[in-house]
């Protein structure tokens, strides 16, 4: 009985300790009220008393040696060489390469089920308020910086930033594989959860946000209906062909027709630009997002020529205006790469891509979700910022939407 309630008491610390974190996600105004290192405590803790799953044998202890020295050294030698802010932002990171631990240690997927809806529901209504707010002011989630008290002023009122924006990206990949998965009412619910999660990353302003989230819906959907729908495939792909032997015209009828939606702002200009392009008299979308991210990944680039097995770390790091002159500060992968090293780095892309390999090789089953994810993530982590929402929906909610889709076949 003793054992019976215990059990009892850890699903209960369990399923709080998700929830806490996935409200995290989707509550902006909680970066405000709760201090950073609750989160650690939390999944520290959540380590502790957990049980490791069955099926979850891959779970190798090398990858959690990995992710603990991985942790230990950024901060630890960022924090000796007198680095203090650089030690405090890759603390910050680690639930990067350690909360896929979390979702592998907890032995009840009905808990993280709930703690999804819970995360879904209150993702909506920042969903709406942030649409809205952007609706208002176009840029308003760009002008939410990671401090201040304008910033502060803005979280406040529940108005999404860079960090839930990005997390949408995410979120909007999972919808979709509900969208194909589910029927009746809970397929209209994620069509409806989707078609707004668009609309948000539409209006937020952020380019490489809309790109990804159009890509990663692109993968899924080509292999979805390549494997369930032979017929719609095969009638997708003569209108594919059709489209690249006129594309022009089709570009710029589509373009129009989202323009016509689309409020003033950074995608609305760059989309005009797109489709201004098409007949050449415009400039080029691509040329001019690379021109954004070129300069700041080359400083990155030329730290790892000069230093590149200890990195900048090792005494070379200089300021400006508060801010490092040795790495671009937008990147995870080539900023990491650059401040500590090609080894060390070579660590962190093998924590990153770890758990897509382990869960292909462990379902050989969602591998459509897993290869659109895949894809994303490498992107954005090379193109951007890392924050605790991406770590949390990529490593704690997608091997979950994994086995539950994959464990809602088995009834079928």
């Amino acid at each position: 009985m003793w054992k019976y309630s215990l059990n009892n008491l850890k699903k209960i610390y369990i399923f709080f300790s998700l929830l806490m974190l996935s409200l995290i996600v989707a509550l902006p105004q909680l970066q405000v009220y709760l201090p950073t290192v609750i989160i650690y405590l939390i999944v520290i803790m959540t380590l502790f008393i957990s049980d490791i799953k069955k099926d979850k044998k891959n779970l190798e202890w090398f990858y959690i040696i990995l992710a603990s020295c991985f942790s230990l050294y950024t901060s630890g030698i960022a924090n000796f060489f007198g680095y203090k802010d650089l030690s405090n932002r890759y603390i910050s990171l680690m639930p990067m390469v350690f909360i896929y631990i979390v979702y592998g240690l907890v032995n009840d997927i009905k808990v993280v089920s709930l703690v999804w809806k819970i995360m879904v529901v209150f993702s909506t209504i920042t969903m709406f308020k942030t649409s809205y707010a952007l609706i208002q002011s176009p840029y308003i989630s760009r002008m939410i910086k990671s401090s201040g008290e304008f910033s502060e002023n803005i979280l406040k009122q529940g108005i999404g930033d860079y960090a839930f924006i990005y997390g949408l990206v995410i979120m909007e990949i999972l919808f979709f594989s509900h969208v194909y998965e589910k029927k009746g009412k809970e397929k209209l619910i994620y069509i409806l959860l989707s078609t707004l999660g668009e609309i948000t990353i539409i209006l937020s302003n952020y380019m490489t946000a809309l790109i990804l989230s159009i890509i990663g819906i692109g993968i899924l959907t080509f292999f979805k209906v390549k494997r369930k729908h032979k017929i719609l495939f095969l009638f997708l792909l003569i209108v594919g062909i059709f489209m690249i032997l006129f594309w022009k015209p089709m570009l710029e009828f589509f373009l129009s027709i989202i323009l016509d939606f689309i409020p003033d702002g950074k995608n609305y200009d760059r989309l005009l630009q797109l489709k201004m392009s098409v007949y050449g008299n415009g400039k080029n979308l691509f040329a001019e997002f690379m021109g954004d991210r070129i300069p700041v990944l080359s400083i990155s680039y030329n730290s790892i020529l000069k230093y590149p097995w200890g990195g900048v770390i090792f005494g070379h790091l200089t300021k400006s205006n508060g801010y490092y002159n040795e790495f671009g500060h937008h990147s995870f992968v080539f900023d990491t790469i650059a401040i500590y090293g090609l080894l060390l780095g070579i660590v962190l892309i093998f924590l990153l891509c770890f758990p897509f390999f382990s869960n292909m090789r462990l379902h050989g089953r969602k591998k459509e979700l897993t290869i659109a994810m895949f894809v994303v993530v490498i992107l954005l982590l090379m193109f951007n910022n890392a924050t605790f929402s991406l770590a949390f929906l990529i490593y704690v909610m997608y091997p979950y939407v994994c086995d539950k889709l994959y464990e809602d076949e088995q009834y079928v």
